[in-house]
C-alpha cells in the first residue's frame, strides 16, 4: 500500500538521480549556471516589485545588501539614506 504521507520529490530523487549522473560535467555546470542565474534574476525581479518606486541604484544597493550583506553593499554603493527609517 502506498504511503500517502510520502512526497513526490521522494518518488523523484531517484530518476533525478539518474539525469544527473547520466549528464556530463560541462552539461552539469551549465545547468548550475542556470539555476543560479535563474535564483539571482528572481531575487531582483521581487526587489523591484516589493519597492517599485526604488531608484535602480536604491535596488542595486538592496541586491548587494541581500547578496553580500550590509557592509560589503555600503563599501560597493555607498551610504544607503533611504534604509535609515527603515532600520529604525
Amino acid at each position: 500500500m502506498p504511503n500517502p504521507n510520502r512526497s513526490l520529490d521522494e518518488d523523484l530523487h531517484p530518476v533525478q538521480l539518474k539525469i544527473l549522473r547520466s549528464m556530463s560535467e560541462c552539461e552539469r555546470v551549465a545547468l548550475w549556471n542556470d539555476l543560479t542565474r535563474t535564483t539571482l534574476e528572481m531575487s531582483f525581479v521581487n526587489l523591484q516589485e516589493r519597492y517599485p518606486d526604488a531608484s535602480p541604484r536604491e535596488l542595486k544597493y538592496r541586491f548587494a545588501r541581500l547578496l553580500y550583506g550590509e557592509d560589503l553593499a555600503s563599501q560597493a554603493y555607498g551610504p544607503a539614506p533611504w534604509l535609515v527609517a527603515e532600520d529604525e
